[in-house]
C-alpha cells in the first residue's frame, strides 16, 4: 500500500521462475501531499515485491522496491509512505499471542503512564490494539501529517505465535537497514508494517529488506531471536577484535547529564557508579542550531528548561567558552569517560518570530538571522518546538552548508 491523500492500482502482474521466487508489480498513481503542506502533487509510481525462500529453512525473504518515474517537477514530499501487511487468520476460534517489545508505556493496557510490561512475556493477540514506532518519531504527528501516535517502541524483529502447538509466524525486519520512521500496527486480525518520510520525490527507489519465518511447534519469541542471531550475526557477535580502549569507550554505565565529568566522579549519592560514557547535556550553544557562535570564543549558554539547578557546579546560563569547552572533553578523556556532543540538527533559534523580524547576520537575533541566512530553509507553515525554536527544511542548500560548517567548528576550536 502506499499512503497519500488517495491512490489506485492501476494494473499488477505476478510471476515465478523456476527457482520459485514470486515477483509481484504494481503501477500505482497515488496523490500526495507536499513537504510545505500547501499542494498535492500526483506520484507514477511502480511497486515490486519478491518472495524468495532461503535454501534449506522455512525463511522467505521480502523485498519490496517502491521506484518512482521522473517528474519535471522538482517539488518534494515527505508524508510518502508504504506499508506490509501479514494477515494472521484464526483457525477454529483458536487464540493467538504476539511478541513485541514492552518498553512502553502501553496506554490501553497500562494503569498508569509509568508502567512497564515485561519485555520476554508473549501478548494475547484479542487484548488490544496498539501502535508502535521504530525510533523516536511521535514528534511528526505534530506537524498535521497523517501519522498516528505510537504507544511504545517496536523491537526490530516481532513474532506472532498460535497459542497452542500450531507454531508461529515472524517478521524480522534487516537490521542492516536504516529506519527513517517506521510503525508497526498490532491487531487481532493482522499486523501491520508502515515507512514513512523516505524523502521521495523528484524519481529515484526506495528499497526495504525483511523476512518471514515460521516456527512449527514454537509458542514464544525464542525462535524469532535465534533467526535474528543467526541472520545478523556480526551485530551479536562481532568478528572483530576489539582493543580495551575501544572496548572503554562504550562500555560500562552511562549518563546524560549536564554536570561536569569531576561532579560525576566525586558525588557517589548522584552517580554511585561511575559512568564510562556521558551524553553531554551542558547546553554549551546559546539556543538550538547556534552550535558555535560566529566570531567569538566566548557567550552565554542556553538556560535550559527545568534542569538549570541540577547540574552540580556547572550551572545552565552561565558565561561559557572554547577553552571552558575543550578542558572538559579533556578531562573526560583523563577519567577515560567518552563524552558524546548533544546537537539537534532539525530546529533552529529561541523564540523565533519571523513576522516581526528584520533580515540581520547577528546570532543573538534568531529570527532576524534565520531570515538572513535561510530564507527558505524553514518548513512551512512555521512549526515550533522547543523553546520556540522553529522546524528547518533538511533539503535546503543553506540550512545544509551551515550544519557542515558548525561540524567543522566542532573539529577545530
Amino acid at each position: 500500500m502506499i499512503g497519500g491523500t488517495n491512490h489506485s492500482v492501476d494494473y499488477s502482474t505476478v510471476k515465478a521462475d523456476a527457482a520459485g521466487v514470486i515477483t509481484v508489480i504494481r503501477h500505482v498513481t497515488a496523490t500526495t501531499e507536499t513537504s510545505d503542506a500547501t499542494d498535492t502533487i500526483e506520484r507514477q509510481l511502480l511497486l515490486t515485491d519478491v518472495y524468495a525462500v532461503i535454501k534449506n529453512s522455512d525463511v522467505i525473504s521480502w523485498t519490496s522496491h517502491v521506484e518512482e518515474k521522473a517528474s519535471s517537477e522538482e517539488t518534494g514530499y515527505w508524508s510518502s509512505s508504504w506499508s506490509k501487511t501479514v494477515s494472521v487468520k484464526t483457525d477454529n476460534g483458536a487464540s493467538k499471542n504476539w511478541w513485541a517489545s514492552s518498553s512502553g508505556p502501553l496506554l490501553e493496557l497500562a494503569d498508569n503512564d509509568n508502567n512497564r510490561l515485561d519485555i520476554l512475556t508473549m501478548r494475547d493477540s484479542s487484548s488490544a490494539n496498539y501502535t508502535c514506532a521504530y525510533g523516536g518519531v511521535n514528534y511528526w504527528q505534530q506537524f498535521d501529517f497523517d501519522v498516528f501516535l505510537p504507544d511504545e517502541l517496536c523491537p526490530v524483529p516481532a513474532s506472532i505465535h498460535g497459542a497452542g502447538i500450531s507454531g508461529g509466524l515472524s517478521h524480522v525486519l534487516d537490521i542492516d537497514e536504516t529506519i527513517l520512521a517506521a510503525f508497526g500496527s498490532f491487531s487481532p486480525e493482522s499486523v501491520k508494517w508502515v515507512r514513512y518520510f523516505d524523502r521521495m520525490g523528484g524519481g529515484g527507489v526506495r528499497s526495504t529488506t525483511s523476512f518471514l519465518v515460521f516456527h512449527l511447534g514454537e509458542t514464544d519469541w525464542r525462535s524469532t531471536m535465534a533467526f535474528s542471531t543467526r541472520r545478523f550475526a556480526d551485530n551479536f557477535e562481532p568478528t572483530k577484535s576489539w582493543k580495551e580502549e575501544e572496548l572503554l569507550q562504550v562500555g560500562g554505565m552511562g549518563a546524560y547529564s549536564c554536570a561536569n565529568v569531576e561532579d560525576m566522579l566525586s558525588d557517589e549519592e548522584s552517580f554511585p557508579v561511575a559512568p564510562g560514557l556521558v551524553w553531554d547535556s551542558h547546553f554549551w550553544w546559546p539556543y538550538q542550531g547556534m552550535f558555535w557562535p560566529p566570531g567569538v570564543d566566548e557567550w552565554t549558554s542556553n538556560f535550559g528548561d527545568g534542569e538549570s539547578l541540577l547540574c552540580g557546579s556547572y550551572v545552565h546560563g552561565q558565561n561559557v567558552s572554547d577553552r571552558m569547552i575543550s578542558d572538559e572533553y579533556a578531562q573526560a578523556n583523563d577519567y577515560n569517560v567518552t563524552m558524546m556532543t548533544y546537537f539537534n540538527f532539525n530546529f533552529f533559534g529561541q523564540d523565533v518570530n519571523l513576522t516581526e523580524a528584520v533580515a540581520n547576520d547577528d546570532w543573538t537575533d534568531p529570527s532576524g538571522f534565520i531570515l538572513n541566512n535561510f530564507p527558505t530553509g524553514y518548513h512551512t507553515p512555521v512549526t515550533y518546538d522547543w523553546q520556540n525554536s522553529i522546524l528547518m527544511d533538511p533539503s535546503d542548500k543553506e540550512w545544509q552548508n551551515w550544519l557542515v560548517s558548525q561540524a567543522r567548528e566542532a573539529r577545530s576550536r
